[in-house]
């Protein structure tokens, strides 16, 4: 199940790389290295607050 999670941010951070790839060819954006970083940001915050909701939850049904 772990593997499941790394797989899903990988794509996300590739999606994030493809799109920044595709304004490479359009002639009224252009690529930018700092989206690129905050996209991947914006997966591993994503990442982590999956991970958060995760524990507490998992806690939670410990406790009962």
């Amino acid at each position: 199940m772990r593997w499941k999670k790394w797989i899903g941010a990988i794509i996300a951070v590739m999606f994030g790389l493809l799109d920044e790839v595709i304004k490479i060819f359009l002639p009224t954006r252009e690529f930018g290295t700092v989206d690129l970083v905050k996209d991947v940001i914006g997966v591993g915050v994503a990442f982590g607050i999956a991970l958060l909701v995760y524990v507490i939850k998992t806690k939670r049904f410990n406790k009962e």
